[in-house]
């Protein structure tokens, strides 16, 4: 496919019918909260009753099927300048203003923040650890990797070229928190050697679930609301990166159920508008999650006292 758009929003979505369906309703939650929406396109390994929804679907025949896809990015964008969004993700605002946030932005960013102490042991990766690399960096950036800003350039291009080399050569260097390749420290050690930095994460632009404390969420009205754990702040935000197991616990399944009844139109009886504000079908969800951990910590009970009894 040739670059004919300027502008576009992007997804990945291969495997399990599961990752679809999550794309589908970040596709859902976009187009419902932004006024002007842009062309949204869908990487994937196949066509199926989904993929329709999307204005651009890129099949691919190299997939990973995990996040390591998010290296080939560039290769298979079809705009000239691309938001990447995980598609455990949704909405709660208009995302278009997340060109704003990046109009100055290098050739490749996101959100997040960077350590201008090279020899701090936070961020992705460690200087001491870099081999040839080391010493050639000014910072180390720090972020989420749930969103992603690039445009079509020779800069941008030799990132991604990089961050490729470093995930097939990764046991050379010293990386953090990931064992085995991933995609947060490729790129980041990438970005640092080209100059690209994080956008300063704006205070509503998007919240990592798995790294708050407390989430206060309600799509009908837009609202999202956090308690951070380092700083114990409040802070809200127009986008929630879930992170994929928690798109399967009551709360998501709850607010995709509200997301499609807007999407659709539906309207709502004076008696189903006061089921949802007590949250009627939100404990019907948690109930289901507690006894499905029940079934699972039986199952677990039983199958180590088989094993004890059978060792003994």
């Amino acid at each position: 496919m040739t670059t004919t758009k300027k502008k576009g929003f992007i997804t990945i979505a291969t495997g399990k019918e599961k990752y679809f369906l999550l794309a589908r309703n970040l596709l859902y939650s976009y187009r419902k909260f932004t006024k002007n929406p842009l062309p949204f396109a869908l990487i994937t390994d196949r066509e199926n009753e989904y993929t329709t929804e999307f204005d651009d679907v890129i099949i691919i025949n190299d997939s990973s099927f995990n996040f390591m896809d998010k290296l080939k990015l560039y290769k298979y964008t079809p705009y000239d300048e691309t938001i990447f969004i995980d598609a455990d993700s949704l909405a709660y605002g208009d995302l278009n203003t997340y060109w704003e946030y990046f109009c100055d932005a290098g050739d490749f960013s996101c959100f997040g923040h960077f350590y201008e102490d090279i020899n701090t042991n936070r961020g992705w990766f460690f200087n001491d650890g870099l081999g040839e690399y080391k010493d050639k960096i000014s910072f180390i950036p720090s972020f989420n990797g749930g969103i992603y800003f690039f445009r079509k350039t020779p800069t941008c291009q030799s990132i991604f070229e990089l961050a490729n080399y470093f995930a097939d050569s990764y046991s050379k260097y010293s990386f953090a928190m990931f064992d085995k390749p991933a995609d947060e420290p490729v790129l980041a050690l990438s970005m640092a050697l080209h100059n690209c930095k994080p956008v300063d994460n704006y205070p509503q632009s998007k919240v990592f679930l798995p790294a708050i404390k407390k989430l206060s969420a309600d799509i009908f009205n837009q609202e999202v609301t956090y308690r951070s754990h380092k700083e114990n702040k409040k802070g809200t935000a127009i986008l929630i990166h879930w992170a994929n197991f928690n798109t399967t616990k009551a709360l998501y399944k709850f607010e995709v159920e509200k997301l499609l009844i807007m999407y659709k139109g539906d309207k709502l009886t004076a008696i189903e508008n006061i089921l949802y504000t007590i949250k009627l079908r939100y404990f019907y969800y948690k109930i289901l999650d507690c006894c499905k951990s029940s079934n699972i910590g039986l199952r677990k009970f039983f199958y180590y006292t088989k094993k004890t009894i059978s060792r003994n």
